[in-house]
């Protein structure tokens, strides 16, 4: 096993900074975490097999709620509003449904957040007044 050094350290984290200021990695993210999504979703759903109901099998319902919960993050990248109710909703519903989540899932929801809580603006709770 190779330790990491401060040397090594920095270049993976030059690494990352570029990654992450191209245009194209919001789109990538998505990508990857919609097909982690998935692929976890069908492993799960394999263990019931019944679903919801006679009308709804149950890898399909898993595949849609595992990009519900994936895609909006890629799709509304310049909205993070939006696309935090978006997945904030479908990862509502897939506990509701069906008690899991995926990791992907919840991976979106903590990076929509983080956007909302850096880039939002700081209110404060009570109105302040000046003193005359």
């Amino acid at each position: 096993m190779v330790a990491m050094t401060a040397g090594g350290w920095s270049r993976w984290l030059r690494a990352a900074r570029r990654a992450s200021a191209d245009s194209r990695a919001p789109a990538v993210l998505c990508v990857g975490l919609a097909v982690l999504a998935v692929a976890q979703a069908l492993l799960q759903s394999r263990a019931a097999p019944d679903g919801l109901g006679p009308g709804v099998p149950a890898p399909l319902f898993a595949v849609l709620i595992a990009l519900a919960t994936t895609a909006p993050l890629g799709l509304l990248w310049p909205q993070p509003a939006a696309a935090g109710i978006i997945i904030a909703a479908a990862c509502l519903l897939a506990l509701l449904a069906t008690r899991a989540l995926t990791v992907a899932g919840l991976a979106a929801l903590l990076i929509v957040v983080y956007r909302l809580g850096r880039a939002g603006e700081q209110r404060v709770a009570a109105a302040r007044q000046d003193a005359a």
